[in-house]
């Protein structure tokens, strides 16, 4: 049984080389073959649960560890809209984009969490006290708090339009 545990880890290894040759990188999305695998190997590696030799394979795959599959998949489309507004010269782009309709939909996603955030938004004072409240209570949400501004702050840095009906807010 553990044998076949570890044939089949190296046949996913030998699966994500050939993704890796076609890509130059190991982040494959989880709707693609091996795409939840390589997710799995994170989490493994952060519970301790790969051997030396199995991280040593990954390693020789230049396999990202830090990257979760959400972060990947966010950065990835937000070059794929930074590609966009330099061809276009905004970033506008059409829910049903026929050229990258997943970049349509990531896009509807961007604006769509973002109004639910301003619905529960916070005056400065009452905002600084929570998030400080946060990072005692739950680490991890207070990270994942600063990460979802952060990537707030990049799409307006790029000139993002949060409401398509009002494009000057």
């Amino acid at each position: 049984m553990i044998e076949d545990a570890i044939r089949a880890f190296y046949e996913n290894v030998r699966k994500l080389k050939k993704y890796f040759t076609k890509h130059g990188n190991c982040d494959v999305p989880q709707n693609e073959p091996n795409g939840k695998w390589v997710n799995k190997q994170r989490c493994k590696r952060k519970k301790g649960e790969l051997t030396t030799r199995q991280i040593e394979a990954l390693d020789s795959l230049q396999f990202d560890w830090g990257v979760s599959y959400g972060d990947s998949s966010w950065e990835r489309s937000f070059t794929e809209l930074q590609d966009y507004k330099r061809e276009f010269g905004h970033c506008l782009v059409p829910t049903k984009y026929k050229q990258n309709p997943r970049l349509g939909r990531w896009i509807s996603s961007q604006r769509s969490s973002y109004k639910k955030r301003k619905r529960h938004e916070k005056k400065e004072e009452d905002d600084i006290k929570w998030l400080e409240e946060l990072k005692e209570k739950d680490a991890i949400k207070w990270r994942k708090e600063l990460k979802e501004r952060d990537r707030i702050k990049q799409l307006d840095e790029i000139g993002f339009v949060w409401d398509v009906h009002n494009p000057s807010t």
